[in-house]
């Protein structure tokens, strides 16, 4: 990757500096501000969007977001060992232009790709993406999932650069993936396990991580769940993962899932509502998950915000197709 790194080496850092962040006990990251952007990345992978010049530059990382929307981040003044605040969003423009210049790099080096997905070299170009994407794009320990997935410890222009730079790189990326999904699929489920260079991770995708967990909790014990067959349970395994989670939670409850957690393994909502959280990435004291199931009682409150009870006719329907061996879209 050192020649789509090209812009970032050469870039003049004068007088750049390398704070600490005060994260630990930062109340930054703790208020319903720094919640809702964990919810929005969680639901819609984007958790702020910044525009400038009419440009939308999205920020995928919740404590990134927080960090160059806020004026006073607390950072530590290693001269004066003490910890100060300084302006986070002085540090926008890195970020912005980080990510353009990502997009450019991606495009010089990936936008022929698309020619290739469908000849002799689509197995070839899918992994290459792939690998780059979790593995290598970055560094040889870390690639372009960095700007998405990492938190930050420390804080400079430089290294704000590179987060919009990889972010950049994640954006395109997904993009291009979406817009030829089925050829991405059919290759990653059913040639990856026969290349060595794809490392493990790729491997142990969402579907199995939630299928363990389910098999734990006793899900396919349940009744509605016990007469589908292995097929359609794999098929419903990959609704509970493509949806998001308000479909989720609707299904959960439908299939009596939920009702089976309370009588089977939580005495306290909370810790119910704390481990399904875990399972699918969600904030950290589960509040999005209580969300989404007092949305479905009769007067349920947040109903602006929290909407399961909108597929309740959606996973009946969806279920049963599933019973016929139909895969619902």
């Amino acid at each position: 990757m050192k020649d789509s790194l090209k812009s970032l080496s050469e870039m003049n850092w004068k007088l750049d500096k390398v704070y600490r962040l005060r994260l630990k006990d930062d109340p930054l990251f703790t208020g319903p501000v720094y919640e809702s952007y964990c919810l929005d990345a969680k639901e819609n992978s984007v958790c702020l969007i910044v525009r400038k010049n009419g440009k939308s530059v999205p920020i995928h990382n919740p404590q990134l977001a927080m960090i160059l929307e806020t004026r006073e981040i607390g950072i530590y003044n290693a001269k004066n060992k003490s910890w100060i605040n300084v302006d986070g969003t002085a540090y926008l423009n890195a970020y912005i232009k980080g990510f353009e210049e990502g997009e450019v790099d991606f495009d010089k080096r990936y936008g022929s790709i698309e020619s290739n997905l469908y000849g002799n070299n689509a197995t070839e170009c899918v992994l290459e993406i792939c690998n780059q994407y979790y593995h290598v794009g970055r560094n040889d320990k870390s690639g372009w999932d960095y700007g998405r997935s990492s938190v930050p410890k420390t804080i400079s222009q430089r290294i704000i650069y590179e987060y919009g730079y990889y972010t950049a790189h994640v954006f395109c990326a997904d993009n291009l993936m979406n817009r030829h999904r089925i050829i991405f699929d059919k290759i990653l489920y059913n040639d990856v396990s026969k290349n060595e260079h794809v490392h493990h991770d790729l491997l142990k995708s969402n579907a199995e991580k939630i299928n363990a967990k389910l098999v734990d909790f006793g899900f396919f014990e349940l009744a509605k769940v016990k007469v589908l067959s292995a097929e359609d349970c794999s098929k419903l395994i990959g609704m509970i993962v493509e949806n998001q989670l308000s479909y989720v939670i609707a299904m959960f409850d439908f299939l009596g899932f939920i009702r089976h957690l309370d009588n089977e393994y939580f005495k306290l909502k909370g810790k119910r509502n704390n481990e399904i959280s875990k399972w699918f990435q969600s904030d950290k004291d589960g509040r999005a998950i209580r969300g989404y199931i007092n949305s479905l009682s009769k007067k349920p409150e947040g109903k602006d915000r929290y909407k399961a009870y909108l597929h309740k006719e959606k996973v009946q329907k969806d279920y049963q197709r599933l019973k016929k061996g139909v895969r619902p879209h």
